[in-house]
C-alpha cells in the first residue's frame, strides 16, 4: 500500500513539474481568445466547418480551440499563415495530428519530421517550377471545363451543395497530376470507386483526430472499423501501382 502511495506521489510530482517548466506556454496560450473547455472535441465531420466559422465570428480571425486535451490555434490571416509556413522555426509536426496520417497511410514526406523533412522538400522544388507547371495546363483546363459544365446544369435547379463537387474537382485534377493522367483509363477511377476509398480513408483520419479513442486498434476491430480502413488501404495501393505498371 505504501508503495502504491509513493507511486502516486510520484507520477503526481512529476506531472507538476511537467506543468511547471511548460509554464510560459500555457500563459501565453491563454491570452489568445478562444472556447475555454470542449472547443472542437467531438465535433462531427458536418459541424466541423460550421463550427469553425461560428467560432471565427465570436473570436476573430484567430483563436484557441481544443481537440481532446490538446491546444491548436487556428487561424485564416493570410499574412500570418504566410509567416508561419515560411518559419525555420515553425517545421516541427503536430504529433497527435500527424500520428494518425502515418498510422493510415503510412510513412511519407508529408508525415516525415525534420531535418528529413526539410531536406526531402528542396529536392522537390525543381518539380514546382514554371515549365513543369506548364504541362499540367491540359488537365487543369479540362477538369475546369467540365466542372463550369456541371455548374451550368445547376442553373435554375435550386440551391446546392457544392463541396462534394469541389472535392471531385480536386481529386480528379490531383490525382491525375501525381499518378499520371493514364488514371482516366482505370475502372476505378470511372466509377469514382477510387475517390470514394479515399474518402472513406480521409472521414477515418478526421474521426480519429477529433475521436482519440478511435486510434486505438481494438477498439477498432470491436467496432467493426479496422477491415474497412485495411481494405480501403490496399484497393489505393493497389490501384496505383496498376496504373504505375501501364
Amino acid at each position: 500500500m505504501v508503495s502504491l502511495y509513493l507511486l502516486v506521489i510520484s507520477l503526481t510530482l512529476v506531472w507538476i513539474y511537467y506543468l511547471w517548466s511548460r509554464r510560459r506556454y500555457y500563459a501565453l496560450m491563454l491570452k489568445v481568445p478562444g472556447p475555454k473547455i470542449l472547443g472542437h472535441t467531438g465535433a462531427s465531420k458536418r459541424d466541423l466547418i460550421p463550427l469553425t466559422e461560428r467560432f471565427f465570428q465570436k473570436y476573430g480571425n484567430e483563436y484557441l480551440s481544443w481537440v481532446g486535451p490538446f491546444p491548436v490555434y487556428i487561424t485564416r490571416e493570410p499574412q500570418l499563415i504566410q509567416e508561419i509556413l515560411n518559419s525555420p522555426h515553425c517545421v516541427k509536426k503536430s504529433g497527435f495530428v500527424y500520428k494518425v496520417i502515418s498510422n493510415i497511410l503510412g510513412d511519407g514526406l508529408m508525415t516525415s519530421e525534420n531535418p528529413k523533412w526539410s531536406k526531402h522538400r528542396k529536392l522537390l522544388n525543381p518539380a514546382f517550377k514554371q515549365n513543369i507547371l506548364f504541362r499540367f495546363m491540359t488537365i487543369f483546363n479540362t477538369e475546369t471545363k467540365n466542372f463550369l459544365k456541371l455548374m451550368d446544369s445547376y442553373v435554375g435547379t435550386g440551391e446546392k451543395d457544392l463541396l462534394t463537387d469541389l472535392l471531385s474537382l480536386a481529386f480528379r485534377t490531383t490525382t491525375q497530376t501525381t499518378i499520371g493522367s493514364k488514371v482516366t483509363e482505370h475502372e476505378a477511377f470511372k466509377t469514382n470507386t477510387l475517390m470514394h476509398s479515399f474518402e472513406y480513408l480521409q472521414d477515418t483520419i478526421i474521426k480519429q483526430i477529433l475521436y482519440p479513442w478511435l486510434r486505438n486498434t481494438q477498439i477498432l476491430k470491436l467496432t467493426g472499423l479496422h477491415r474497412p480502413i485495411s481494405d480501403a488501404i490496399s484497393f489505393l495501393n493497389k490501384t496505383v501501382l496498376e496504373v504505375k505498371s501501364k
